[in-house]
């Protein structure tokens, strides 16, 4: 799984719409996502990992993935990943659980997914959250733990693998 393009609003950290185009990197072959404590960096790999699997990998709220700076007549939050698997090019498009702000004030914004195979135009592959699941973990050949565990390790079990005895690390 190779992300390409990374577009998030509102998502934990992230107030405004940020987009992230990882391809201006693959060029690069080795890059480093750097900056400041609270900077968020981590809010990058929480969205990668909210869009392929519909939670983050930190152990915080799964219902709290909206932004505390954000206010009540901010837009709806959402993630929206472009990645490749094997030449094919995928989009997902999800939505966490959020109060409605301006279109519908009060009421609740239920979570939603798209999946869309973009690889020669942009056909949608599913809209439901159990069929979108599935087929992500059949796309990408891993589910959430593996992926957490293969891709990106979450910075509290890095600081406990650091930590660990010697044996413990080799495991």
């Amino acid at each position: 799984m190779r992300p390409l393009k990374l577009k998030v609003r509102g998502f934990l950290t992230y107030k405004n719409e940020i987009e992230i185009d990882f391809t201006r990197l693959y060029e690069k072959k080795i890059f480093l996502i750097a900056g400041d404590t609270g900077s968020g960096k981590t809010s990058i790999f929480d969205a990668i990992t909210y869009a392929l699997y519909g939670e983050v990998a930190r152990d915080i709220d799964q219902n709290s993935l909206r932004s505390d700076f954000l206010n009540e007549s901010d837009s709806y939050t959402y993630v929206d990943l472009v990645f490749e698997v094997d030449g094919k090019i995928y989009q997902i498009e999800r939505i966490p659980n959020q109060i409605a702000k301006k279109s519908k004030p009060g009421q609740n914004i239920k979570t939603s997914v798209t999946l869309y195979d973009i690889t020669s135009e942009k056909n949608i592959i599913s809209e439901k959250k159990t069929q979108t699941d599935k087929k992500l973990v059949e796309i990408i050949g891993l589910d959430k733990n593996q992926f957490t565990k293969v891709m990106l390790l979450a910075q509290g079990e890095f600081q406990e693998f650091l930590q660990a005895k010697s044996d413990d690390r080799t495991k």
